[in-house]
């Protein structure tokens, strides 16, 4: 619980403080954190995976929301060339 909380105090200070982020990343690391959820639910009924306790979704939340923010500070900091093969 420690490493999520520190990880989750970390990616809203990065949501809040940078100026890249804006509604349209909030909404796909909520689009993303959805997909996970129901991948991992119904793991938990076709596979007999264990079932999700609030722990795992809000680690699943955290985990996609730095990852969503690493990839758009990445792409800002180095962005892809215009034309294919540049």
């Amino acid at each position: 619980m420690n490493w999520t909380l520190i990880f989750g105090c970390l990616a809203i200070l990065v949501y809040l403080l940078s100026p890249w982020m804006n509604i349209k990343t909030v909404q796909r690391v909520i689009g993303i954190t959805l997909f996970l959820e129901i991948f991992y639910l119904s793991g938990h009924y076709i596979r007999e995976w264990p079932f999700p306790t609030p722990i795992i979704l809000l680690q699943l939340l955290v985990v996609s929301g730095l990852g969503v923010a690493l990839g758009v500070c990445f792409s800002k900091i180095w962005p892809l060339p215009l034309h294919k093969g540049g």
